[in-house]
């Protein structure tokens, strides 16, 4: 979960996931979330920036990810993505995140969707995000 507020920010938040991950192999995308209404916090430090600043402050994370050899993507809700430029959520994988549906709403391709925030997993004791993968049926 992204706080950034400028280029720099991204790209500093950037080299601490990198450092966190020390090499790691992924089998996903490193993905960047950054939301207006931080959950449980109210209003983001984001709030407010022009979809320009949000775009060039994912592309500063991206550009950091890339680098060091991990794939990116977008995550976020209607709200959230529709603070991108739309060259930049045509350009990137996309995480959906909407609930309480039976069909998908995005007016967008998306690889994975998170569908719900009520999930149980064995072993887990509060309730967990489910999502599906769509990348196989993409291609």
């Amino acid at each position: 979960f992204s706080q950034a507020a400028s280029p720099d920010e991204a790209r500093e938040e950037a080299r601490f996931v990198l450092e966190r991950l020390g090499g790691a192999t992924l089998q996903y995308p490193v993905a960047f979330d950054s939301e207006e209404a931080a959950a449980g916090t109210g209003r983001s430090r984001t709030a407010g920036l022009s979809d320009a600043e949000m775009t060039a402050i994912a592309q500063a994370f991206f550009s950091e990810i890339s680098a060091a050899g991990y794939g990116t993507m977008l995550y976020g809700n209607a709200q959230d993505l529709g603070r991108y430029d739309s060259n930049l959520l045509a350009a990137s994988p996309v995480w959906w995140a909407e609930y309480g549906m039976p069909v998908a709403t995005a007016r967008l391709d998306f690889t994975l969707w998170q569908y719900s925030n009520e999930g149980s997993v064995a072993g887990i004791p509060t309730k967990v995000d489910m999502d599906i993968d769509l990348s196989g049926a993409l291609g």
